[in-house]
C-alpha cells in the first residue's frame, strides 16, 4: 500500500483509510479528466503536489486535506466500521 509497512494494527488501518481517499481523489481527478495544472488549480496546491500524490507519496497531505479535496471536487466521504473476523 503506497510503499509504507505497519507495525501497528492502529497505523495499519490508518494507512488503508488514507489510500483509499487517495485513490478516491485521483479518481475523480481522472473522471473529471482534469489535467495536473487544472487539479491543481481547483484544490489550491501546486502542480508538483498533484504528481506527488500520483505517486502515492505518504506525508504530503493528510487524511483531513484529502477528504477536503474530495469534497471540492465534488465527493462525499462516508466511513464505514466494522468488526474483524
Amino acid at each position: 500500500m503506497y510503499g509504507k509497512r505497519s507495525d501497528s494494527p492502529e497505523e495499519a488501518a490508518r494507512l488503508r483509510v488514507w489510500a483509499e481517499a487517495l485513490d478516491a481523489v485521483l479518481a475523480r481527478i481522472d473522471e473529471l479528466e482534469l489535467t495536473p495544472t487544472q487539479a491543481a488549480e481547483r484544490l489550491g496546491v501546486s502542480r508538483s503536489r498533484i504528481y506527488e500524490m500520483r505517486a502515492g507519496k505518504q506525508g504530503v497531505y493528510s487524511l483531513e486535506r484529502l477528504i477536503g479535496f474530495g469534497a471540492r471536487l465534488g465527493l462525499h466521504t462516508h466511513l464505514t466500521t466494522r468488526k474483524t473476523a
